[in-house]
């Protein structure tokens, strides 16, 4: 016999389990974790916090970029969605050379804002603030594929 499961319960337990994760695992760790790949050589992956503050608070994107090499990438993106109080938040962070980022400035979405931007010589990137959450990577990957 199976145990009978309160739905409000094992919600609240798989809401919890999917926001449990703070950015400080290592990126190996993460980035495959929710890994899409699109048109051989660019990528979109998902994570759960603040992509703003793991930037500031880390060399990730040195991280992502040797990632990035390591899978044979021209492109990727990282989209995230996390909480602050209570309420949900999205960001999204492009990776990839400056031409390529540069086209990514308008993504013709009132609701997605570019926060900032750093150009270097082995990769780029553009920090965008999302006040949509529902801005899914079911959204994103077309608009950022076209």
């Amino acid at each position: 016999m199976f145990a009978e499961v309160d739905p409000n319960q094992l919600f609240v337990k798989l809401d919890e389990l999917k926001f449990s994760l703070d950015g400080t695992e290592s990126v190996s760790e993460l980035l495959p974790q929710d890994y899409k790949r699109y048109d051989g050589n660019w990528v979109m992956s998902s994570v759960t916090f603040c992509l703003a503050k793991w930037i500031d608070q880390r060399n990730n994107l040195e991280e992502a970029v040797q990632f990035m090499s390591e899978n044979g990438l021209s492109f990727y993106g990282i989209l995230s969605i996390y909480r602050d109080q209570t309420d949900q938040k999205r960001d999204l962070v492009l990776l990839g050379n400056e031409s390529v980022i540069k086209g990514f400035f308008d993504l013709n979405h009132p609701n997605v804002s570019l926060i900032n931007v750093t150009f270097k010589c082995e990769f780029s990137h553009a920090l965008f603030k999302m006040s949509d959450v529902n801005l899914t990577r079911k959204y994103c990957q077309p608009v950022l594929i076209n």
